[in-house]
């Protein structure tokens, strides 16, 4: 609470106002953005029309990821300060987040009426026309943000994945090109060409352009997955097969139930029940989910049953890295991160929901936990209607050659453990039911 100094002058409100604010930056620097929004509140209370609370008290409330009260600070600082282009900016993410989308863009472009060669303001144009259908617009934006920043390798490698993503592999492989000429020991530029050159054809060139990313960053997630199907696209399996040793590299556990619970299928009803009670779920949309709901960052600050479920996650997780032989010579077991940290989201699949082929490129390794499995994929026989598929890579790269994969059975109480770079698939299942699941993954510390 701001207490106010002896006396009631207009003096006085101002350095009470200047004290929370300064108590308000101090609170969000420290992590503590309840306890910084609460003193911006402090402050609008004196003074509703403060600018450096809305902004401050806005940006807390995106931290806290209450985006509907960040758009609300947002709208009263702009309406007293329209032509704030930072307010503009980020009114704009907190809008897209809310998926309204034309308001976005119109934040955007009133954010460029201000400054004008505000590149990530042509950028976030760019990716809200794309979403929108409109190729070609998205296109000029994404232009107009690289040329902003034609000396940056980091634009030209941003440039090349969203030509990717609308199909433009040729355009795509010149942007890398172009952020590699810039700055040739740029490994994400490296992994983005063996991409696009998976896209376009060239598995050859394509196993060039790892080889030389994984010089430069041996832990590159995306630089192994694409070399993995490079390998089996040029024929050379027995390469292939070290990447993908599914004996040595899945690590499967049951897990038992912590103190407090009669038993595992206690403990995984209360898990169930936080997931599909939790007001956020569903908030945040999965490209490779369908017909699903997913709630995120569930590990992150967890609460209820998804605390003692980290902990054992972080035992297992300890676990995998014991079990790695000393000395390996893997590729990528044997650069072990320094440590880590958890992030983790709750699936819930309904009838024909299934995942599509992805990887986790954030992480170092991932994992999956069986918090409800529905009968007819407890049962064998249906297989693998639910079950998870290891190895195989997306349809989207149109291989020629198929890798050897695995499959995996869902049990409740499952936990399983794999390398981030492994290829991972589920397939849809019929029943009326649900298939609850939580994805781990262990973020290598810098």
């Amino acid at each position: 609470m701001i207490q106010l100094p002896n006396g009631s002058d207009a003096a006085q409100r101002q350095f009470s106002v200047m004290a929370g604010i300064q108590r308000a930056l101090a609170l969000c620097n420290s992590g503590d953005m309840g306890g910084g929004l609460t003193a911006c509140r402090e402050v609008l209370a004196l003074e509703p029309d403060n600018r450096d609370a809305l902004l401050v008290g806005a940006g807390a409330c995106v931290s806290l990821g209450d985006s509907e009260a960040a758009a609300e600070l947002f709208e009263a600082l702009l309406s007293r300060h329209p032509s704030n282009a930072k307010a503009q900016f980020h009114y704009g993410g907190v809008l897209r987040s809310l998926d309204r989308s034309e308001d976005a863009l119109a934040a955007f472009r009133a954010t460029l009426a201000i400054e004008p060669e505000m590149a990530d303001a042509h950028n976030n144009i760019g990716g809200i026309l794309q979403t929108m259908g409109d190729d070609s617009g998205a296109i000029k934006s994404y232009e107009t943000a690289a040329g902003l920043r034609s000396g940056d390798a980091g634009a030209h490698y941003f440039l090349g994945n969203r030509f990717l993503e609308l199909g433009a592999t040729g355009r795509a492989v010149e942007a890398f090109q172009k952020a590699l000429a810039l700055a040739s020991d740029f490994a994400p530029a490296h992994a983005g060409l063996a991409n696009a050159m998976l896209y376009g054809g060239d598995p050859a060139a394509a196993l060039d352009a790892c080889d030389k990313c994984l010089s430069i960053d041996p832990m590159n997630r995306n630089a192994i997955s694409y070399k993995s199907i490079a390998l089996t696209e040029t024929g050379e399996d027995d390469s292939q097969r070290i990447l993908t040793d599914f004996g040595l590299l899945i690590r499967a556990v049951q897990v038992s139930p912590p103190a407090g619970y009669r038993d595992l299928a206690d403990f995984n009803r209360a898990i169930a029940d936080y997931i599909s009670g939790h007001p956020k779920l569903g908030q945040d949309r999965d490209k490779v989910v369908r017909n699903g709901r997913e709630l995120s960052h569930l590990l992150t600050n967890p609460d209820g049953p998804i605390r003692e479920l980290t902990a054992i996650i972080q035992e297992q997780g300890a676990a995998y890295l014991a079990a790695i032989p000393k000395g390996t010579n893997h590729p990528y077991l044997a650069h072990r991160p320094k440590g880590w940290r958890l992030d983790g989201w709750g699936t819930i699949l309904e009838r024909r929901g299934h995942q599509l082929a992805h990887n986790h490129a954030n992480a170092w390794l991932s994992g999956v936990y069986y918090v409800e499995v529905p009968r007819s994929i407890r049962d064998s026989e249906n297989a693998p209607a639910g079950w998870i598929e290891f190895g195989r890579p997306p349809d989207a790269y149109q291989c020629t050659r198929m890798p050897e994969t695995n499959l995996v059975h869902p049990e409740e109480g499952k936990m399983l453990l794999f390398p981030s770079y492994m290829w991972h698939r589920t397939f849809p299942f019929e029943e009326e039911a649900r298939r609850i699941t939580i994805a781990i993954d262990f973020e290598p510390l810098a």
